[in-house]
């Protein structure tokens, strides 16, 4: 492959091969004789195993998959890199009609060896979470988050749950870090956002400017307010959804999430309790039926964006812990629901 279709990391070409198969609970081992050993499937994280300091939603009524973006440049057939035993999932009942704006780069292809394991087990847990990773797009935000992850330099002795959340992490940069001015390194990557500190980096996540993390450090708070994000807020943010309860994207007008596709996967974020969006791009034909769901909501904030049209009743019919609620600049058309 030639090396200037991965100008950040292009050693990773011929060395992001080398990870084993993952077990539950384990570290990853680094081994070059993987270099030729089929892909295997790893294990897919058990919640149960895992620390949860809020009641987990019951989402059995909820959709079975989540689109990420798809650009529209022509496709690279990747499927072969990736098991063949985990089908990709297909969104039943969501719109078929592509975004308009891409969340990747179109300079930057990504490269990932049969053997990498690492992809096998990302794909299964999203897989298992209705998230589909799109393997036949070359310049996904998901397979630059993978790239990087396979990368960093402490990934032997990370545990699956880390693993996992540096993944969602790195795909909510690569999502809405997008500029078509930007150049090809990875420091002028970090100077789209107006604060990355920590970001990319090797250091502890849970160190990273607008995450703070729970005493199991898990990611309890991701506040990415005022800080330009861009294009599309991806669906990987419900990896982390055990144990989010804040969520605040607040005055990032690029972001621009639309229909019922890209606002989904709120609604997979039943943990919730402060869920901040004003001064977004998010577009909705009223408020987004997800957010039915979120029982556990104190604080809501939708003003300001692109939701308009009715305010439906059901929305706020299980909100009894809801204390504050902010609907202003928005163009509805119904009167105020009574159960507010």
């Amino acid at each position: 492959i030639d090396p200037k279709f991965c100008p950040i990391m292009p050693e990773l070409i011929s060395n992001v091969c080398g990870c084993a198969p993952i077990d539950s609970g384990e570290n990853i081992s680094v081994s070059p004789s993987n270099f030729l050993t089929p892909p295997t499937l790893s294990p897919s994280i058990i919640a149960s195993s895992f620390p949860t300091m809020t009641p987990t939603s019951t989402t059995s009524d909820l959709p079975t998959a989540i689109d990420s973006k798809t650009p529209t440049m022509p496709p690279t057939d990747l499927s072969s890199y990736f098991p063949t035993t985990t089908p990709t999932v297909a969104a039943s009942g969501l719109p078929s009609s592509s975004p308009t704006l891409s969340s990747v780069h179109p300079s930057r292809a990504i490269s990932l060896s049969p053997s990498f394991s690492l992809a096998g087990f990302i794909q299964e847990t999203s897989s298992k979470a209705g998230i589909r990773l799109d393997v036949d797009i070359p310049f996904s935000y998901q397979l630059h988050a993978l790239d990087w992850l396979a990368g960093n330099e402490d990934i032997d002795k990370y545990t699956n749950v880390q693993i996992v959340q540096r993944y969602a992490l790195g795909c909510i940069f690569f999502s809405t870090g997008w500029d078509d001015l930007r150049g090809e390194t990875e420091e002028e990557w970090l100077d789209v956002w107006t604060n990355a500190s920590g970001w990319l980096s090797d250091e502890d996540e849970c160190s990273w400017y607008g995450v703070i993390c729970d005493l199991t450090d898990r990611v309890l708070n991701l506040d990415l307010s005022s800080n330009n994000l861009t294009a599309y807020f991806p669906p990987e943010v419900i990896l982390l959804n055990e144990t989010l309860q804040l969520l605040d994207l607040t005055d990032n007008f690029l972001l621009t999430n639309e229909g019922d596709t890209e606002n989904s996967f709120l609604g997979f974020l039943g943990n919730l309790k402060y869920l901040y969006i004003g001064g977004t791009s998010f577009k909705y034909d009223g408020i987004p039926p997800g957010i039915d769901r979120l029982s556990n909501l104190v604080e809501f904030d939708c003003s300001r964006t692109f939701y308009e049209g009715p305010l439906r009743p059901e929305t706020f019919d299980n909100k009894k812990d809801l204390k504050y609620l902010e609907l202003s600049g928005n163009q509805y058309h119904s009167t105020v629901p009574e159960s507010i």
